[in-house]
């Protein structure tokens, strides 16, 4: 009898051998790199990694207050290692504008080529979907 109960009371306190369910976790946006910087710029940027499929570049920029005709802001995305052939232009003039563009061409590195004239600030958050 008192095996029985030894043999009970240790079947008892041993782990479920029945797997718990693990939470599922969605998705979500996580940021990789920013970039700002002001006035009339030309610049190639540092390379990044985007560990999944989906990204996105946010972007903001303010226009010259007394001249917002002559303000110019835009950028490009290129493969690392490619020089020629970009695969996202984003070109705007004008007024002052925050906007995000998507992009689905894969993990790897990347880097931009920023051409800013008359901005008295801009900003760039480059964010993957993981």
């Amino acid at each position: 009898m008192a095996i029985v109960l030894v043999v009970i009371l240790t079947l008892s306190q041993m782990p479920s051998l029945t797997p718990k369910p693990q939470p599922q976790i969605s998705p979500e946006w996580h940021r990789v790199t920013a970039f700002e910087g002001s006035g009339s710029t030309s610049k190639t940027t540092e390379s990044f990694y985007i560990p999944s499929d989906k990204w996105r570049i946010t972007f903001d920029y303010r226009a010259h207050p007394n001249y917002p005709e002559l303000t110019m802001f835009s950028f490009l995305v290129y493969p690392e290692g490619e020089t020629t052939q970009y695969i996202e232009l984003v070109h705007k003039t004008g007024q002052s504008k925050e906007d995000t563009t998507y992009l689905y061409k894969g993990k790897g590195n990347f880097y931009l080529k920023i051409i800013t004239a008359n901005t008295p600030e801009w900003l760039i958050i480059i964010e993957a979907y993981y």
